[in-house]
């Protein structure tokens, strides 16, 4: 995978990492929407403006490109200033089989979110089996450390209230790159929101605590997308590079053609393959 593909399912973690002062006191769920909604809405008319401005630079498929590409310099500034050399000191001090418990014991809390969009999507089917995976890797896998389920025949599929609306035959707008948080579309910015509010786990937790786990969380998902950063480097446009990939995934992802997880890093892998042809 690619820098920030992967993110878009963690989104909103970014908010939280990068509001290094004073976490006990505006950490907090709500603060954080607030935060974001302001400073989402604040920096779209600059976007707008920008286009307008900019209009040869803007196509059909991508009309906010001049925002856009502002927006994703300055993510990619973020990430090589804080969030890259934190991955980096995360991955060289843990041990590889406690990098893969942390990143199991992540996984298996997005489960219940996975189930309540099952069920959203109409797709009882999935629901019954994501909801067994939970319960084995909650039990018998120790909170989730061991993904006994994937040994069980019970792969980890993910869908998220982006998929959801999608499914609902929401339009999906145009390409938009959130400030912290990466790429979307206007509809799947809608549903970052929904998931960071109504299921994510930490929510339950109180400060420090909840803090602490989101980057912990956060520090988990960049240092696996750490031996990627050389390919990304060698992209003479990374901004296309990952729209591109980005876009193509996230249709796979709405179609359900990426429910095995090797098939989906052969897919992936064949699409960097496409790209660097062109």
């Amino acid at each position: 995978m690619v820098l920030w593909i992967a993110l878009n399912q963690e989104q909103h973690e970014y908010a939280c990492l990068l509001r290094m002062n004073n976490w006990n006191q505006r950490c907090s769920p709500t603060s954080l929407l607030m935060l974001f909604r302001v400073f989402l809405f604040s920096l779209l008319p600059l976007g707008l403006m920008g286009c307008a401005s900019n209009g040869a630079q803007n196509s059909s498929e991508d009309p906010l490109e001049p925002y856009n590409r502002w927006m994703h310099n300055f993510n990619m500034e973020g990430d090589r200033i804080l969030i890259k050399p934190l991955a980096q000191m995360y991955d060289q001090t843990l041990p590889g089989p406690v990098k893969t418990g942390v990143r199991n014991f992540y996984n298996n809390l997005r489960e219940p979110a996975t189930i309540v969009n099952d069920l959203l999507q109409g797709k009882p089917d999935k629901a019954a089996k994501d909801t067994l995976r939970f319960l084995f890797n909650t039990t018998f896998g120790m909170l989730g450390l061991i993904d006994i389920a994937s040994y069980l025949g019970l792969p980890r599929q993910v869908e998220d209230f982006g998929q959801t609306l999608a499914v609902w035959g929401v339009p999906a707008g145009p390409y938009f790159v959130l400030p912290f948080l990466g790429p979307s579309t206007i509809r799947d910015s809608f549903g970052v929101a929904a998931g960071s509010i109504y299921t994510d786990p930490l929510n339950e937790l109180e400060s420090p605590e909840k803090e602490y786990a989101s980057v912990l969380r956060l520090l988990s998902i960049r240092a696996e997308l750490l031996p990627a950063d050389k390919l990304l480097e060698a992209q003479p446009d990374q901004y296309l590079f990952i729209r591109e990939a980005w876009r193509q995934r996230r249709e796979r992802m709405i179609h359900d053609s990426v429910d095995d997880p090797d098939e989906s890093r052969k897919a992936e892998e064949a699409l960097i393959g496409e790209l660097l042809e062109e």
